[in-house]
């Protein structure tokens, strides 16, 4: 009786380790495997930017490590988007959605508001900019739109929207943070060395007064420094002539920045009649910034040489 009893409670003593045992086994394992996962599992990242310069700069801190794609390769493009249910519900199955802000996508804040977020990050990479705001507002539908949306033509303001692109990746990927990172520093050198290059220019170019037609440039002539004047072309013409001549009285050597040739339609007559001299630079680049920047810098290293 005794030897069953001793048996019984042996059998019982062994049962409550293995439970024990195994309990205390999955309960480990799963709590490590859960903490490790979080830290070092790989993502891919599904990224829509709405447009090419968006998507140069995402590819520039991402490499090939996500997949990336754009919705628009022309600015146009971007204005005559009209928005569908579809469009809404495929935006709503990536994982980041990146915008350029400050109106250039001027349709966004009503896109944005009806995407499902409870999965893609949407990210306003003007965020944290200075932005400038446009003299005459464009229209949009009913919508005015006041401010100036090219601001990343600003090298300064340009780092700070990429820094935004870098910083909601590594959120995502915290796992590759470093290798974000790295690629971010790597790009401001890269642009740092250009800007040097672009300062070291424009001395050579300081005894000149410029003339800018529109406001598309003007972050980047804040930039500068350059003593710039600017005249409209979507205002009085008679006025905008009136005050080029003034310029060119007050100091032969003007040359006029301008961006598309129908900006210059207006005052071709001056323009030939005095020689002034032109320079036309690049709003967007197929290459990403760094080649956009190199060629605005290339078009002043020309009036320079040509002086």
């Amino acid at each position: 009786m005794k030897k069953r009893i001793m048996y019984i409670i042996l059998i019982i003593n062994i049962i409550m380790l293995i439970t024990l045992g195994i309990d205390y086994r999955f309960k480990v394992i799963t709590t490590t495997a859960t903490d490790d996962e979080v830290k070092e599992r790989d993502v891919y990242l599904n990224i829509m930017a709405t447009n090419k310069m968006l998507y140069n700069m995402v590819k520039s801190i991402t490499a090939d490590k996500h997949k990336v794609e754009y919705m628009f390769s022309q600015e146009q493009e971007q204005w005559n988007f009209e928005y569908t249910e579809d469009s809404i519900n495929n935006l709503s199955k990536k994982d980041l959605f990146i915008y350029s802000g400050a109106n250039y996508e001027p349709w966004a804040p009503d896109f944005i508001e009806n995407i499902k977020k409870d999965k893609v990050g949407i990210i306003n990479a003007s965020r944290g900019t200075k932005i400038l705001y446009l003299s005459k507002p464009k229209k949009y539908n009913e919508k005015d739109i006041k401010e100036n949306s090219y601001y990343w033509l600003s090298p300064d303001e340009f780092k700070v929207s990429l820094s935004n692109i870098k910083n909601s990746i590594q959120e995502r990927d915290p796992k590759n943070r470093d290798y974000y990172e790295q690629n971010y520093v790597n790009r401001v050198k890269e642009l740092d060395s250009l800007t040097s290059k672009f300062k070291e220019t424009l001395k050579k170019i300081e005894d000149y007064n410029y003339i800018y037609i529109g406001e598309d440039f003007e972050y980047l002539i804040k930039y500068s420094s350059l003593k710039c004047t600017k005249i409209n072309n979507n205002g009085d013409i008679n006025t905008e002539k009136e005050k080029l001549i003034k310029k060119l009285e007050e100091n032969k050597n003007t040359a006029i920045i301008y961006g598309e040739e129908y900006e210059l339609q207006a005052f071709r007559e001056i323009i030939n009649k005095h020689n002034i001299k032109l320079i036309k630079l690049y709003k967007e680049c197929d290459g990403g910034y760094v080649e956009l920047f190199n060629k605005n810098l290339e078009a002043f290293n020309k009036f320079a040489s040509e002086k």
